[in-house]
């Protein structure tokens, strides 16, 4: 926007004494110019810029119009206000408060003043990219910045008369059409906040505000390093992508759902052997819980809770099925290491002591009309857990925990297409330092669209604003910068922020927290991507089946459940393979000796083929017919007849011969036969032990199918082989951080 400045307040800022001048001489005048504009040889004011600042507005605006009305003419003003009478009245309110802000800067000598441009909330996301477009299809990252630092630009002194005071009007750089400084990134609707940082950061549509060779601004030794004291480090860290940081939060209030455990105090206090500083966790508090359960007090309830509050245990999510336990490295570095809910200890203590309570009908989800607590699990913000401090004393368990949503809802970027990168820094340390320019950003003008009243409390004054009902100037404080530098809200006070940065100080981060765009967006393999796509949604729905099939088993249900998925169901698989290994091994006797029968015939064929096995048949039948007459000589020998004696040792010799001859015509086939007879005698043995080991086999099948039936559930996430790559495979997108 091009407005008129009270360039004597910008003069007097520079060089007070020099510049109280009245409309007097044309020397006076002159002077009055080499002051604002400076020397030949030294003239800051040719960096005179104008930046913008694109803001989403909670104020109805029309969308694709991004010009304030000073950019407009008379006649679109007149058509403006006829069509939209409340955007007329807005962009109004925006003007004011840009002259107010630019009368800050200027009065600073920052030769800055900015450029408000609004958009309303349902097409903000929408006027980012198209602008983001335009500009990269004829300019690239960095020419605007390259521009503004090379090429001074000729500004123009006007002079009007007022009064009796002589003003000039400092037509600063006005904004290019290839140009955007500073912008919001948030999360909104379907826009995820962390979706759109990492895209802008792809497209190398934002700059890194910590990179030494660019500004290095927000690094411990940059200049603005105060950054690190006005946003928590736990935060802008989260915000590094390959150790840069692009764009800063703006402070907030990121999570505050705290867990209680609320121990009533009439009741403990009644009881001797009780005492609430022994309490820590639940599980401390379960012999009280018992105890007045085992009184059977009436109107009094043991435990209430829901199953969902797993107590002491943070990092879980249904969704995904897994949760798992922080730790800490040698090297001081935070390890997260997933693993189903299923397994992990502090879930299965929780569950097991929630049932055991449940069997005996000492829980409940909540109260009734004239009932009271012996104990409860209460999810809510410690002020509201305030709420509950006259009748019980309160345990704190779990400290609020901060996703995506949160961390990445609300935070300011420069664009690499600004016209300066380190004026840019200076207005965006503005949003997040400087109280009057916050306050005049998110709320207007004093007296036009607030007012301030002062309150004496305790002697104390106090100032509260008060938002005007009829105001047409309506921004949200999460999108204006850093919440902590103006007032929280319609009437209240700036102290008002204690709650929320003492709660920020509890917060965590989810380890969950950038899973779901690495999972899509990581260093993944095809297959690894592809088997995720396949399974996930598989897993997903046993996962939480199983989680709702858990919620409603009693205790004993529930441990035949953990009997069923902490066997070990690999060893019964192993031992189950080595025997069908030996069966099959034994099995293939059978085969074998089909196979050896195959070479017998093969090679009768072959030799009946050559001719060797008439030979063959020949010499065995020779053979056969000399042991013949062998016995029966023998069998005379026995009678006493001894005439044969020497024929007897001639056939000897005759057999030894024959079977020299036979060897040599058929020895493999002789070889192959004597194989095959070791063959068919081993068999008796081997379906001896098949029938042994196929018993075996049959005990460990009916081991696992009985235990199966305990639960399907339990079985199948334990044995599947696909769930054991999605963990290996989700443990590595956590490794991609």
């Amino acid at each position: 926007m091009k407005k008129r400045l009270l360039c004597i307040i910008v003069a007097m800022l520079m060089v007070l004494p020099l510049v109280l001048v009245s409309c007097g001489s044309q020397d006076d005048k002159d002077k009055m110019k080499e002051i604002i504009l400076g020397s030949d040889s030294d003239k800051p004011i040719d960096k005179a810029y104008t930046l913008s600042l694109w803001i989403p507005t909670d104020a109805i605006t029309v969308k694709g119009q991004t010009k304030d009305l000073s950019e407009l003419t008379q006649q679109q003003k007149d058509q403006l206000l006829k069509s939209y009478p409340d955007v007329y009245e807005f962009l109004k309110r925006v003007d004011d408060v840009e002259d107010a802000i630019n009368e800050i800067l200027i009065g600073r000598s920052y030769y800055t003043k900015i450029d408000i441009v609004p958009v309303n909330n349902e097409y903000y996301e929408e006027a980012i990219a198209e602008r983001f477009a335009a500009m990269d299809a004829v300019s690239n990252p960095g020419d605007m910045n390259t521009l503004g630092a090379s090429t001074a630009y000729e500004n123009e002194v006007v002079e009007e008369l007022v009064g009796s005071k002589v003003l000039y009007d400092l037509l600063y750089r006005p904004v290019d059409d290839n140009q955007l400084d500073i912008f919001l990134i948030r999360d909104y609707g379907e826009y995820s906040g962390y979706g759109q940082y990492i895209s802008y950061i792809d497209s190398n549509y934002i700059i890194p505000l910590n990179d030494p060779q660019n500004g290095n601004y927000i690094s411990t030794t940059g200049s603005y390093a105060s950054i690190n004291k006005l946003i928590r480090s736990q935060f802008l860290e989260e915000l590094k992508v390959n150790n840069l940081i692009y764009a800063l939060p703006n402070n907030h209030l990121y999570a505050d759902q705290y867990q209680y455990i609320l121990v009533n105090k009439e009741l403990v206090d009644s009881y001797d052997e009780y005492n609430v500083d022994d309490m820590s966790d639940i599980y401390s508090c379960t012999d009280f819980i018992n105890s007045v359960g085992n009184s059977g007090l009436q109107n009094v309830v043991p435990f209430v809770a829901s199953f969902d509050d797993l107590a002491g245990y943070n990092y879980i999510d249904k969704n995904l099925g897994f949760g798992g336990i922080t730790s800490t490295a040698d090297d001081g570095n935070t390890v997260f290491n997933i693993e189903s809910i299923f397994s992990n200890e502090e879930f299965s203590k929780y569950v097991k002591m929630y049932k055991e309570l449940q069997d005996k009908n000492y829980v409940k989800t909540d109260l009734a009309d004239g009932e009271v607590a012996a104990v409860r699990i209460f999810n809510g913000t410690s002020l509201e857990a305030q709420e509950y401090a006259d009748e019980y004393y309160l345990i704190k368990t779990a400290a609020p925990v901060a996703d995506t949503s949160d961390v990445y809802a609300s935070m300011f970027a420069i664009s690499s297409f600004s016209l300066s990168y380190d004026r840019s820094m200076k207005i965006l340390n503005l949003l997040q330092s400087d109280t009057k320019i916050r306050t005049l950003l998110q709320y207007g003008i004093e007296g036009e669209d607030y007012t301030v009243a002062v309150e004496t409390v305790d002697g104390k004054d106090i100032e509260k604003i008060n938002i005007k009902d009829d105001t047409y100037y309506k921004m949200n404080i999460l999108y204006t910068g850093n919440e902590y530098y103006t007032y929280p809200g319609d009437n209240t006070e700036i102290d008002d922020w204690d709650y929320v940065k003492e709660t920020n100080l509890d917060v965590i981060i989810n380890p969950f927290i950038r899973f779901d765009y690495y999972l899509e967006n990581g260093n993944l393999t095809a297959s690894e991507k592809q088997f995720i796509i396949e399974h996930k949604d598989e897993f997903y729905a046993l996962i939480l089946e199983t989680y709702e099939q858990i919620a409603s088993m009693t205790l004993s249900e529930y441990e035949a459940f953990l009997e069923v998925y902490n066997t070990d169901f690999d060893s019964k698989e192993s031992a189950l393979k080595a025997l069908k290994e030996q069966i099959a091994e034994l099995s293939s006797i059978q085969e074998n000796i089909d196979k050896k029968n195959q070479e017998i015939a093969d090679e009768r064929a072959k030799m009946t083929a050559n001719g060797d096995m008439a030979r063959y048949e020949e010499l065995v039948q020779k053979l056969d017919n000399a042991n013949k007459r062998i016995d029966e000589i023998s069998a005379e020998f026995a009678a006493g007849i001894f005439d044969n004696f020497d024929e007897q040792m001639q056939l000897y010799n005759d057999v030894l011969i024959i079977e020299g001859e036979i060897n040599s015509v058929a020895e493999r086939l002789i070889a192959l036969e004597n194989e095959l007879a070791e063959l068919i005698e081993n068999q008796k043995t081997a379906d001896a032990k098949i029938v042994e080991l196929n018993d075996k086999c049959d005990v460990i099948i009916q081991e696992i199918e009985t235990i199966k039936s305990i639960n399907v559930n339990a079985y199948e996430l334990k044995t599947s082989d696909n769930y054991a790559k999605l963990l290996e495979i989700y443990n590595k997108v956590l490794t991609l951080y």
